[in-house]
């Protein structure tokens, strides 16, 4: 029956399969070329075969996840502005492996993984917490209530003092947000557990996580319920708030964006376009603007986005594209887009904070014998009005 179940949420996902369409004019947008790709690290297992899953970033730090190995790895900016590896972040014993979820936030990250204990029948679904200090990332605790790995979405975030973690498959697949109130440095212990009140079975709540300041948004659009959860921390204490849903019952896409008081989702099925929801004083989510593809006004944009302030990273499936939007006098207008290498897939995954974004095109064939993917690193233009 789990497998049943899982196999449901797998079909869901599955819509995100890209159909591909062919070129029409382009818009007048401006093109940014990637400042560089992020250098492959050292690996100790030259006869291993490992793929680049997704990349985030605080600004400050890239930190890069791989579908299925044995670390994530951190990169840093030197003072000519190249990113440059700098730590290998390994899975903890025992039998530690590291997967698709990461976060990063200042002087901490999360990755996903999983451990399994000698004689166990299967492994635990875990998140590894890694540590910087004087000049090294150092591994400090393993996180329970994880859930294994899904393909693009990432179930982990990093709050000011809490982490978030995920897992879509508590409770018999509802799901849950379990969160680890900081303790230390580099230690947490778990505070409560989140989850929306009103959802129906199978929400797999937890499959994305969003933090930004005290409020968190994690995906339930799992089997008959289509919203995304919001919750907020007043006074040391989480509280639930309306959900976000499409005003027309569509489903919504799982990778979506959030910052402060806004969040970029795509309608995956059927598909439909991608909008942008403001919250009320009341917390109440509304459609502040249906984002209209820049090159065909006829094609919708999505699934994957990403947003941060004034700006938002949005892909297009058709044309294996990203575009940038910046919001200015009210509305959110197209004004660049992303140039990607023509092997990269046609769902691509994002970041963005500030003026940086990352694309990690995971099945990018480089000629490397151990490596495959590229994750390119972009430089935006100061936004305007800024």
């Amino acid at each position: 029956m789990l497998k049943h179940r899982v196999f449901l949420f797998g079909c869901v996902l599955a819509a995100l399969a890209p159909t591909l369409v062919g070129q029409s004019a382009k818009a007048e947008l401006a093109s940014i070329h990637p400042r560089q790709s992020l250098p492959t690290p050292p690996d100790p297992d030259p006869s291993a075969s490992l793929s680049f899953a997704r990349a985030v970033t605080d600004g400050r730090t890239i930190v890069v996840s791989v579908r299925n190995g044995p670390a994530a790895y951190a990169y840093s900016k030197t003072s000519r502005g190249r990113w440059v590896y700098e730590a290998t972040l390994a899975a903890a014993p025992p039998q530690g492996i590291a997967s698709t979820g990461i976060a990063v936030r200042g002087k901490t990250a999360l990755v996903q993984g999983t451990i399994r204990a000698v004689g166990a029948p299967q492994e635990t679904a875990v998140a590894f917490v890694f540590r910087h200090d004087k000049g090294a990332w150092t591994y400090t605790q393993t996180l329970s209530n994880a859930s294994l790995s899904l393909s693009r979405l990432n179930p982990l975030a990093l709050g000011h003092d809490f982490a978030a973690v995920g897992s879509f498959a508590a409770d018999n697949l509802n799901g849950a947000v379990f969160i680890y109130d900081r303790v230390g440095a580099g230690t947490y212990a778990l505070e409560t557990k989140l989850a929306p009140a009103a959802a129906a079975p199978l929400a797999f709540t937890g499959a994305t996580v969003i933090v930004d300041g005290a409020r968190l948004l994690a995906y339930s659009g799992g089997v008959g319920n289509n919203i995304i959860s919001s919750f907020v921390r007043t006074g040391g204490v989480w509280f639930e708030e309306p959900s976000l849903r499409l005003p027309d019952g569509g489903v919504l896409g799982p990778d979506f964006g959030f910052s402060g008081k806004r969040a970029v989702v795509a309608e995956l099925v059927p598909p439909g376009p991608a909008r942008v929801f403001v919250r009320d004083h009341d917390g109440i989510w509304s459609v502040e603007q249906t984002l209209t593809n820049p090159v065909d006004p006829q094609t919708n944009l999505g699934p994957g986005a990403a947003m941060d302030g004034r700006r938002l990273l949005i892909t297009d499936t058709g044309r294996k594209a990203v575009y940038v939007f910046e919001r200015s006098n009210a509305n959110w207008v197209a004004t660049a887009q992303l140039v990607l290498p023509a092997a990269c897939e046609p769902l691509p995954t994002i970041a963005l904070s500030g003026r940086l974004a990352v694309v990690t095109c995971r099945d990018v064939d480089t000629g490397d014998p151990v490596w495959h993917g590229q994750v390119l690193v972009y430089e935006l233009a100061v936004p305007s009005g800024a």
